[in-house]
């Protein structure tokens, strides 16, 4: 199942998208805290993505939820979406100032299988003439991260980009340099990315998909442990992506160790 809907910012309660746009462009029946923007990108988000297969961003998902989301009906709460909305103006505007740039390919889908699955990606920037060898490059947003010359990819991102190439490649496009650019509200960094062996990057994949299998629930992601200093007591710190996940409830009910 897709996103069905948002949590309303004034009840909490499951709401449908054309009424909390309404409430944001008319203000009633009571004022939308959210601009209608941010609710329409959160809408039609999935319906951009229709047709486009596993996306390789997909891969970077908890293999849980995908699972999950299959079954159950969810709705996101809008405060969750923004740092993806922000994500979704900056790419906007890569997309508008690259159009049409001799050498360049920016935000064009390209396609790939693997053991009969359709993978896809749409890439922020290629250059395939660089240098001779072909760039890749992906921009995201550097949120609270301190950028500098020495800071390293999150290994998300990493494997995101080699995901891309991988993509690439297969279309006869080769990659032989490959970068993610951290932009924060005052400057920006670029960080190298290590190029995967084309037989890492399948078996990536296919790890993904051996979690995604139908017939089985994933564990959810893996907790990370602090200990006090003062009490000496052990706390769980569970995975960042499960803070935002619409379906923690339903997740949590369930297994944490999955079923086989």
């Amino acid at each position: 199942m897709t996103l069905a809907g948002v949590r309303c910012c004034k009840t909490g309660e499951p709401a449908r998208f054309d009424d909390c746009i309404h409430c944001s462009i008319y203000g009633e029946p009571e004022p939308c805290k959210h601009p209608h923007a941010l609710l329409v990108a959160m809408r039609d988000n999935e319906d951009s993505r229709e047709g486009a297969g596993l996306s390789a961003s997909g891969l970077m998902q908890c293999p849980r939820f995908e699972v999950l989301k299959k079954t159950y009906p969810y709705y996101e709460d809008p405060d969750d979406y923004y740092p993806r909305f922000r994500g979704t103006i900056l790419h906007g505007g890569i997309e508008q100032f690259s159009l049409n740039q001799e050498g360049v390919i920016s935000e064009v889908r390209y396609f790939r299988e693997l053991d009969e699955v359709r993978i896809s990606g749409k890439m922020d920037e290629v250059l395939p003439d660089y240098m001779g060898v072909g760039k890749l490059t992906d921009f995201k947003s550097g949120g609270r991260r301190k950028l500098h010359p020495d800071m390293e990819v999150t290994p998300d991102h990493a494997a995101q980009v080699n995901v891309y190439r991988w993509i690439l490649e297969g279309n006869a496009i080769p990659i032989g340099m490959a970068s993610i650019r951290y932009i924060s509200d005052t400057t920006m960094q670029e960080a190298p990315v290590k190029l995967w062996s084309i037989e890492e990057t399948e078996e990536f994949i296919r790890e993904y998909l051996r979690k995604q299998d139908q017939s089985s629930l994933p564990p959810i992601l893996p907790s990370t442990y602090t200990v006090s200093r003062r009490t000496k007591e052990t706390t769980e710190v569970r995975n960042w992506r499960c803070g935002y996940c619409p379906l923690r409830t339903e997740c949590d009910a369930l297994p944490r160790e999955g079923i086989t």
